[in-house]
């Protein structure tokens, strides 16, 4: 079974409004950005199958070092032989080539979680008791491993971990902190944040002359347009801090719902200004967990021929993976947080995280249509 295989298809036609397509949740980073599940791929061998043949597998991976592959052997999805079949095995009389010999149902289901990025227990089979046995491995996912232990990439700037910085994030991630106190630190961050990006700008020097009648050396940005693009709903939220210290900013909107059916995140709505091709983007997201979300974001603003070194990513928390997973799939786009956490559980919720921002924020229960950075992130 092959892993996230980098993967550029062809583009989708985007416009303003409702987007046809429906884009899935990638498990673990891809070099185009596009959100699609994992790849499966089969191979047949023929031959006897046996403890010793299928052996040199794990030892594949491991020369790979490929973190994001996955090798699966149907030898391990074996059904347990009753007592006659087993006495047709002892004289090779029993067809292990036979479809009815595999449990298809265990199959299935290993590979449809695997797919959707997540752990799985799979078993181990004995040929020579021909059942399976105690113990079961476990398959991490791609996404939840591919970056484990790597040192985050240079694109990173996380605002520095000051005290006061501290003290907010205290607050934030305290579960029994008011809404009201919630919003009030959440929009100071914000404020911190934003203010940290457009360091990143590119900055021409200049002379001015004081009311003193002296002169100055100063630093002013060289006229290229910013536009700011939120990915709803909570990263409309970072909107207004955005807007108080650039003047006279435009502003687009990303929705990404989850197909209720399907369990998959679709892009439902976009709205972009004009001409944005030539704008330095501040992208804006709350909290980025696996990084899906904002990875399909940059990929629709890459399509309307926004320079890549041009877009920031922005939001207040981000996780390991999710860092590693826009790097990866996006290594000149530029990642800025506040703050960094290592950890993400099987639900692809940031721990120890923030808990549902937009919920916190709002003061909602969010449906479960939603499908938000917003701890989850898809």
């Amino acid at each position: 079974m092959g892993g996230a295989v980098p993967h550029r298809p062809s583009d989708p036609r985007w416009s303003e409004g409702l987007a046809e397509e429906g884009v899935q949740r990638p498990p673990s980073p891809q070099s185009s950005g596009r959100c699609r599940e994992n790849w499966l791929r089969g191979r047949a061998q023929s031959g006897e199958i046996s403890d010793t043949t299928s052996s040199w597998r794990p030892r594949i991976i491991e020369a790979l070092d490929v973190p994001w592959v996955v090798l699966l052997s149907m030898d391990s999805f074996y059904k347990v032989l009753d007592e006659g079949q087993q006495a047709l095995a002892a004289r090779s009389d029993y067809n292990f080539d036979h479809p009815d010999a595999f449990d298809f149902e265990l199959l299935v289901s290993v590979l449809r979680k695997l797919k959707k990025g997540k752990s799985v227990k799979v078993p181990i089979y004995d040929f020579t008791t021909h059942s399976r046995r105690r113990e079961w491995i476990t398959v991490r996912a791609a996404l939840a491993s591919a970056h484990q232990g790597q040192p985050l990439p240079k694109t990173l700037s996380v605002l520095e971990n000051t005290p006061q910085v501290r003290g907010m994030h205290t607050i934030i991630r305290n579960k029994d902190t008011t809404r009201d106190e919630f919003i009030f630190y959440s929009k100071r961050l914000m404020r911190l944040l934003i203010e940290h990006a457009l360091s990143f700008l590119p900055l021409k020097s200049v002379t001015v002359e004081t009311p003193q009648g002296t002169t100055y050396e100063g630093k002013r940005f060289h006229r290229q347009r910013i536009t700011g693009v939120s990915i709803l709903r909570a990263g409309e939220t970072m909107e207004q801090a955005l807007t108080a210290v650039c003047k006279d900013i435009r502003l687009g909107k990303i929705l990404i719902q989850t197909n209720h059916d399907t369990g998959e995140p679709e892009l439902h709505y976009l709205r972009l200004p004009k001409e944005i091709s030539e704008d330095y983007v501040i992208l804006m997201d709350s909290t980025v967990s696996t990084g899906a979300a904002a990875m399909m974001a940059v990929r629709v603003l890459l399509d309307h021929d926004v320079q890549e070194d041009r877009i920031f990513l922005l939001s207040l928390l981000m996780a390991e993976m999710g860092v590693h997973s826009v790097a990866y799939a996006f290594p000149r786009v530029r990642i800025i947080t506040t703050a960094v956490d290592k950890r993400v559980n099987e639900e692809f919720h940031i721990i120890p995280g923030i808990g549902n921002f937009g919920d916190r924020y709002f003061g909602t229960d969010g449906p479960s249509a939603w499908c938000e950075s917003d701890g989850t992130d898809c």
